[in-house]
């Protein structure tokens, strides 16, 4: 028996789990009032965005995984990291930002929505409460899959 206790082998983490994990998460996760219709993004918009998702793609694994074996310090830092995130700012009236006002209002809705979501499961990684844990969690993941609903191209 390993110094971490009885239970520590059968803990073990399977890197091959996450995106299974990811997609059980998100369906039970999912907002039963979101859209499945699909908008479309302009491609300068699409190109710029396929760079960040793939940096929030590489950030959900390591917080699945942080997630998973309670690793609250872990969890604190990516929510952190993932709030702070610079963020694409609403277009003003008359601005000639093509870009930002190439998007739909949606899109900033679910950004400020992970931002938020973020921060508040950044306090939960400190409570202790395990449940509170999985619940923030699964609320952040709610708001990526909602996004996605909406927005990613579907092949």
């Amino acid at each position: 028996m390993s110094a971490r206790g009885p239970l520590a082998p059968r803990l073990a983490y399977d890197e091959g789990m996450t995106l299974p994990l990811l997609a059980v998460l998100s369906v039970l996760a999912a907002d039963p009032g979101a859209t499945n219709a699909n908008e479309a993004l302009p491609p300068l918009a699409r190109a710029l965005l396929r760079k960040r998702m793939e940096g929030h793609g590489r950030d959900h694994a390591r917080l699945a995984k942080a997630v998973l074996l309670l690793k609250r310090e872990t969890v604190k830092s990516i929510a952190d990291e993932l709030a702070a995130e610079p963020r694409l700012v609403r277009p003003l009236p008359g601005s000639r930002d093509e870009l930002n006002a190439s998007l739909p209002e949606r899109f900033f809705v679910f950004q400020d929505a992970l931002r938020l979501r973020a921060k508040e499961l950044s306090t939960t990684a400190t409570q202790g409460d395990e449940a509170r844990l999985a619940t923030a969690y699964g609320q952040l993941v709610q708001a990526c899959v909602s996004c996605h609903a909406a927005f990613l191209e579907r092949e």
